[in-house]
């Protein structure tokens, strides 16, 4: 059973087509699709995040993310050791380096990933609030169930990408689907845990 957050649902899905007797489902937690930069609205934008984390890496080289706390949006909600761990985390110049390098392989990632899973069991969990590109990546979320024939998709109320994973109810959630999923019953989500 794997789970994948943003980023993480690409190399999941790609596990999951080399190693189909490996997988015994998955779960999709706001995971990116394949073709999000394709279709999103700004041009380019892949090449200006990869832009700014090259930047953000320098500047964690000189040490001043040591000073200045990037990691404050994404870690509203996680008790503060796991705080503490993203702040210390964020401010290593190799964790931007490596996120650049992720947007820099997504175009090669993209051929690397199955067209179906057959019926493996899957879930997709959305988020409400998207601050930016929400149409987008709303549409593009819509697709991912259309990868198995036994999945399910909900839309977590009130969560944001970071707060999917961050914030402990929306996290209660994700352990709910990933439950399901190793029961073998992705339709359970949308009827166990309510909105």
């Amino acid at each position: 059973m794997l789970a994948g957050h943003s980023f993480g649902g690409l190399p999941v899905r790609a596990f999951a087509g080399l190693f189909p007797d490996e997988t015994a489902g998955l779960v999709l937690v706001d995971a990116s699709h394949p073709d999000q930069w394709l279709r999103w609205p700004v041009r380019r934008a892949d090449w200006m995040i990869a832009t700014s984390q090259r930047v953000s890496a320098v500047l964690a080289r000189i040490g001043l993310l040591r000073v200045v706390d990037l990691s404050r949006p994404l870690s509203a909600g996680l008790p503060e050791r796991q705080v503490a761990e993203l702040r210390a985390r964020s401010a290593l110049p190799g964790a931007s380096a490596v996120e650049a390098q992720q947007m820099d392989a997504w175009p090669e990632s993209r051929s690397q990933l199955p067209a179906s899973l057959g019926d493996l069991p899957l879930v997709v969990l959305g988020v409400s609030d998207q601050p930016r590109g929400g149409e987008t990546l709303t549409e593009l979320q819509a697709e991912l169930p259309g990868l198995s024939t036994n999945s399910a998709r909900r839309i977590v109320q009130g969560a944001t990408h970071e707060a999917l994973v961050a914030r402990r109810e929306h996290a209660m959630v994700v352990a709910d689907a990933i439950r399901a999923v190793v029961a073998g019953e992705p339709a359970r989500i949308l009827t166990t845990v309510p909105e």
